[in-house]
């Protein structure tokens, strides 16, 4: 959710390289140490695409994910990391494997591989968490291998009032786009939890964007 994010929007890399909405069916098993989620679905970023237009065949998605430390799932759904929080630490990884339509009006067959492998860490008053991915893309007339990762932390200075920071970076593959490099700076203040806050942060692009 938004109001749980630690900066005030989700990084660029998670936009271009998140698989969007999609529509399909889940089954998921969640145990005190290891849970995790496989889908069939109808692709990355397919939400309510029209019945006739070129889409995907089929993709299939899992993700797993290990509680080294803590016992609590619910505490990898926020971002911060408030003081008296006890030690948490989970490692994941995913991965889609997807084929575009075959036969279709653009004849344009494309299979595509995306994965990510990342772990979040939490403690009294600081958090880490990082993340490496990979969006692999074969068609009939041209490959794409493109890398990114994102890695932030944030920490309470004083009860109530959070400082961050995250470095995001990807590889877009082309000769014509620089490599993305941003550095997000910014701080939080809490009077009711993410009940009642206000967030700053700003962004310089390393290189352009």
């Amino acid at each position: 959710a938004f109001s749980k994010l630690m900066p005030v929007d989700r990084s660029l890399v998670s936009y271009v390289f998140s698989g969007g909405r999609t529509q399909g069916i889940e089954v998921s098993n969640t145990g005190d140490q290891v849970r995790f989620f496989l889908n069939f679905t109808d692709g990355l970023a397919q939400q309510n695409a029209d019945w006739s237009a070129d889409d995907t065949d089929y993709a299939f998605t899992g993700r797993i994910e290990y509680m080294a430390a803590g016992d609590n799932w619910g505490q990898f759904l926020d971002a911060v990391s408030f003081p008296g929080t006890e030690d948490h630490l989970m490692f994941g990884g995913a991965a889609t494997y997807q084929v575009g339509e075959y036969g279709g009006a653009t004849d344009i067959e494309t299979e595509t591989f995306r994965w990510t492998i990342d772990g979040t860490y939490k403690s009294d008053g600081w958090n880490v968490f990082a993340m490496f991915l990979g969006n692999h893309v074969d068609t009939q007339t041209a490959n794409t291998d493109e890398y990114a990762f994102v890695v932030q932390g944030g920490v309470f200075v004083n009860e109530d009032v959070q400082v961050f920071g995250r470095w995001e970076w990807a590889d877009p593959d082309t000769l014509a786009a620089e490599e993305l490099s941003i550095l997000t700076l910014g701080f939080s203040k809490f009077w009711h939890g993410h009940g009642l806050k206000w967030t700053t942060d700003a962004g310089f692009g390393i290189n352009s964007v």
